[in-house]
């Protein structure tokens, strides 16, 4: 994936973190916003990191598997739920 401008819309940052998280759930066994946040640049506003999560899982990409303590220093230790991919999306084992 190419890397993205630093203005970026909203719409343009939604569907690059879905197609993000789509090759997560692909490549990794378990993966969380954290890895997320290590390949793509920051959204537009904090808040599209949940609803990229969101669409993900709405489009059938993703199931929350489980949670963990987050380890970003601005998180304090906040919930952070751990993903994996829907049975659907045929991850190779």
């Amino acid at each position: 994936m190419q890397p993205m401008p630093l203005e970026v819309s909203p719409e343009d940052w939604h569907g690059a973190a879905v197609d993000q998280i789509e090759h997560l759930a692909l490549t990794r066994e378990f993966f969380t916003a954290e890895d997320l946040r290590a390949v793509i640049a920051e959204p537009p506003h904090s808040n599209m990191w949940g609803a990229a999560f969101l669409a993900a899982s709405k489009r059938r990409l993703i199931v929350r598997w489980d949670h963990r303590p987050s380890r970003t220093r601005s998180r304090r230790g906040g919930s952070l739920a751990v993903w994996v991919a829907h049975p659907s999306l045929g991850r190779a084992a």
